[in-house]
């Protein structure tokens, strides 16, 4: 037996407002229900899931961290500019990795990153 995929569930506050914020960094939607407040997204061959109902007690959202890999950060960060988003710089990690990072709109993290063509920077 063996693990095919992992698709990761993430808790939101507003399910319309999510699914406009993923759109922006390039997800389609799969599948949605508004009535379960649950939404599937896809950007390649990367997957996500949106749920309101994950966040069953009162108060915050729970948070998370997503780290998403762009075959070219470059593009994938000027084409989210474009669409509006307001980006941080590309940087490179003490861990080698160039990347950036933003929160999307229930303060779940995402982390952007490449390997660097030249490891020395």
């Amino acid at each position: 037996m063996k693990i095919e995929r992992i698709v990761p569930m993430v808790a939101v506050s507003d399910l319309s407002r999510s699914v406009d914020f993923y759109r922006q960094l390039g997800f389609a939607v799969d599948n949605r229900n508004d009535d379960w407040g649950w939404a599937s997204l896809r950007a390649g061959a990367c997957r996500l899931m949106l749920d309101v109902t994950t966040n069953g007690h009162p108060g915050p959202v729970r948070q998370s961290i997503i780290y998403l890999y762009p075959d070219d950060l470059e593009a994938y960060h000027a084409g989210a500019c474009a669409n509006g988003l307001d980006l941080p710089v590309i940087s490179l990690t003490f861990y080698g990795m160039r990347e950036f990072r933003l929160s999307d709109p229930d303060g779940n993290q995402l982390w952007f990153g490449q390997e660097p063509s030249n490891p020395t920077g």
